[in-house]
């Protein structure tokens, strides 16, 4: 598909203005900030899905090679106090995790955050917490996800918390 010139704004907002400040937002996530998140890519060409259902068992999951990226408005929620179903056992659970990524960076890193993807995060230096996107951002054309109205740059992504037998890297 054709790429079609965004001129909205023009008069007061230029393409080259646009480039001007993204590259310094991504100066200041990337290199300021520098919250580092780990992406493994569910590879959907050689992981088996089931016809009926379009689902797949977890053994059958292929990845692809792990992605670092450098990601802003990191955010990790309050554990969550459960319970084990049936008991008065209780054990805490990771938050919520969210955090924006900038479109240009994924593209640089021929990568892409889907639905079911797995972000790897270490809170400690002996500790890696594995999440699961819930959130891809794929829709960033609202005011909040974009300059001044002008077009979008970032995604927020939301994942949640998943057990070590799900996933262990």
């Amino acid at each position: 598909m054709a790429k079609l010139p965004i001129n909205r704004g023009n008069k007061f907002f230029s393409e080259a203005e646009f480039n001007l400040f993204q590259d310094i937002s991504r100066e200041y996530v990337e290199d300021v900030l520098n919250f580092t998140v780990v992406l493994f890519q569910v590879d959907r060409e050689k992981t088996t899905f089931d016809e009926v259902y379009g689902e797949t068992a977890k053994q059958s999951i292929v990845y692809l090679p792990p992605v670092e990226l450098k990601v802003g408005d990191f955010i990790l929620e309050k554990s969550e106090n459960k319970n084990y179903a049936g008991s008065n056992a209780r054990y805490l659970e990771y938050g919520k995790l969210s955090f924006t990524i900038h479109t240009a960076q994924l593209e640089e890193k021929l990568s892409d955050i889907k639905y079911g993807d797995i972000i790897g995060y270490a809170p400690f230096e002996n500790v890696f917490k594995y999440f699961t996107v819930i959130n891809d951002g794929k829709i960033f054309a609202n005011n909040e996800n974009t300059m001044f109205g002008y077009k979008g740059y970032f995604r927020n992504i939301e994942c949640i918390n998943i057990d070590e037998n799900e996933f262990n890297g």
